[in-house]
């Protein structure tokens, strides 16, 4: 009967045992940025407030670092003071006005990459 059963198990798992994270579509970077941030990507029960990681071009380079959860769409929230490319250096923000391309990459809420 296990012998049965166990094939049967195994492609449960397989269709079923999937984590929330449908990474088929999520480039290394996005992984490894949002490993690099993990302890910074959280969200609160009620969806109000927490971080997700965003992503956006400064001075030619890629950068990714930690947004604000906001349930208010007009609330001023401190820019990012440094954010970190795929190689993981360090970048200084001096200008926030200067980040072009922002996109967000995790949402923490739903636990998904966005496209």
């Amino acid at each position: 009967m296990i012998k049965r059963t166990l094939p049967l198990f195994i492609a449960c798992l397989a269709l079923f045992g999937c984590d929330k994270d449908d990474i088929k579509n999520v480039s290394p970077c996005d992984l490894a940025m949002k490993e690099l941030f993990k302890d910074d990507l959280q969200c609160t029960i009620d969806g109000e407030t927490g971080y997700n990681l965003s992503k956006s071009n400064y001075e030619g380079k890629t950068i990714y670092y930690p947004t604000p959860i906001s349930g208010c769409e007009n609330c001023l929230h401190e820019p990012p003071k440094f954010g970190y490319t795929c190689e993981k250096e360090k970048i200084e923000i001096e200008d926030y006005r200067k980040l072009t391309a922002v996109a967000l990459v995790y949402d923490s809420c739903k636990k998904v990459f966005v496209d």
